[in-house]
């Protein structure tokens, strides 16, 4: 599922047009930030993923700590604890002349991109320019940046709930619920970095 959102994003990235470098520096050199962030144009620059959300940052959410591997536009945040599951995404299709809002709003239909039923795509308000969230992955759009922010905590979470006598169906909402919440946590970070 990964990496075939990653495709599409990439089919967006080649056929859309990338910004050019005078207008990259014309960014830098008007951005001025008094916070220890990056400025949106340096962010940009770089096109570094990782950046977006710090692997200490990612360790916080997932309480577990993770190391960040960068690979391409995507930072896989890996667990570090011996035999640990459980793992964090960032993916980012940069600049690409609205591509991303192309992929926001397929996204919005349902069933196409949802092939288990229940797994419609949930618009949500508030976050980015427009978010939506299915299948456990949050994807947010601002301005002509896509994010896609996949967390996963250890499987013995899902057991967890389901010893604590929940029904499956209500186990997996609640598990969805959380996984949500943690994904809003990571964009609100990576949005400020923008």
């Amino acid at each position: 599922m990964r990496r075939s959102l990653a495709s599409v994003c990439a089919c967006a990235v080649v056929l859309g047009s990338a910004c050019s470098p005078k207008a990259a520096e014309q960014q830098q050199g008007s951005s001025a930030s008094a916070t220890a962030r990056p400025p949106r144009a340096a962010v940009a620059a770089k096109r570094d993923p990782c950046s977006l959300v710090t692997a200490a940052e990612m360790s916080e959410v997932l309480a577990f700590v993770v190391q960040a591997k960068p690979d391409g536009d995507t930072c896989d945040y890996q667990n570090q604890n011996p035999g640990g599951d459980g793992f964090g995404v960032v993916e980012v299709s940069w600049e690409n002349d609205n591509a991303g809002q192309a992929l926001l709003e397929a996204l919005r239909q349902s069933g196409k991109l949802a092939p288990v039923p229940g797994a419609e795509p949930q618009s949500l308000a508030g976050i980015g320019d427009g978010a939506t969230y299915s299948m456990y992955a949050l994807h947010v759009l601002k301005g002509d940046v896509l994010l896609t922010f996949r967390v996963s905590p250890p499987p013995t979470r899902l057991m967890d709930l389901l010893k604590q006598g929940k029904p499956p169906q209500q186990a997996s909402d609640t598990l969805s619920s959380e996984i949500l919440a943690k994904e809003k946590v990571l964009a609100q970070k990576a949005l400020a970095r923008l």
